[in-house]
């Protein structure tokens, strides 16, 4: 329980820090989701017996939590990129470039 302790002081103090300090690059409510995404990842790995016991008392190996942590820090990557994609930075330095 510790290790758990230590993550959520963790995710706490990087949401003070996006919430303070905010970014050119990417916007804030992509960086909440993204953090999202990690809270996420923490809690199925927590619960990877939890999620495993249901399919492995039928015999089928269908799914556990440590795959579904993978699942979802797959897409807290994909919303990195796509904030950054969707940053006010990117627009404008895309739209100040000159025409070839």
């Amino acid at each position: 329980m510790r290790g758990l302790a230590k993550i959520e002081v963790t995710l706490l103090s990087v949401l003070l820090v996006v919430k303070l300090y905010l970014s050119r690059y990417l916007p804030t409510r992509w960086l909440m989701l993204v953090l999202g995404c990690c809270a996420g990842e923490v809690v199925l790995e927590q619960l990877d017996r939890v999620l495993w016991h249901p399919w492995d008392g039928l015999g089928v190996s269908l799914v556990s939590g440590h795959t579904l942590k993978h699942l979802c820090a797959g897409a807290g990557t994909l919303l990195v990129a796509r904030g950054i994609a969707a940053s006010p930075v990117r627009r404008s330095v895309s739209t100040n470039s000159p025409a070839m």
